[in-house]
């Protein structure tokens, strides 16, 4: 059997010799790396500003979510949500799942918990000065 030129023919099949020297030089593989380098600074820009929509969505359904599971609690009970506790309009991170596992208990609502992603800021000013209760109608959800 003939073999060409660097490889040996061996039961039929072709087998390189080991010092035939094909393959990719350091010039070539750095032109390669260096058109990717071009290709991901084009596309990184478009990327990172599909992930902040996403993000923005995401925070914009969930205020949604939070607030339509208050006025469910609303409809079941036939009062608002009442907290007791808090310092000024804005919950902190434990107040907040309180307040979401609550919601989640009583009306089945399909809330997720991302606890340290959001800051829940009570809209209106409704506190029993008495009690120092608030009277939760709906909520403002700001990312961190």
């Amino acid at each position: 059997m003939r073999g060409r030129k660097g490889l040996a023919a061996t039961s039929g099949f072709a087998v390189r010799k080991a010092g035939s020297r094909d393959g990719f030089t350091l010039v070539e593989m750095l032109v390669v790396l260096m058109i990717i380098a071009i290709l991901y600074t084009a596309a990184y820009p478009r990327i990172s500003g599909y992930m902040k929509m996403s993000q923005e969505r995401y925070r914009t359904n969930h205020e949604y979510m939070v607030n339509k599971a208050l006025m469910q609690y609303y409809a079941l009970t036939g009062s608002h949500y009442m907290m007791s506790g808090l310092a000024d309009t804005t919950l902190t991170d434990p107040q907040a799942t309180a307040m979401i596992n609550d919601l989640k208990n009583i009306t089945g609502a399909l809330i997720e918990d991302p606890s340290g992603t959001y800051e829940y800021e009570i809209s209106g000013d409704n506190v029993d000065t008495d009690s120092g209760t608030w009277t939760i109608r709906s909520v403002k959800v700001k990312a961190r």
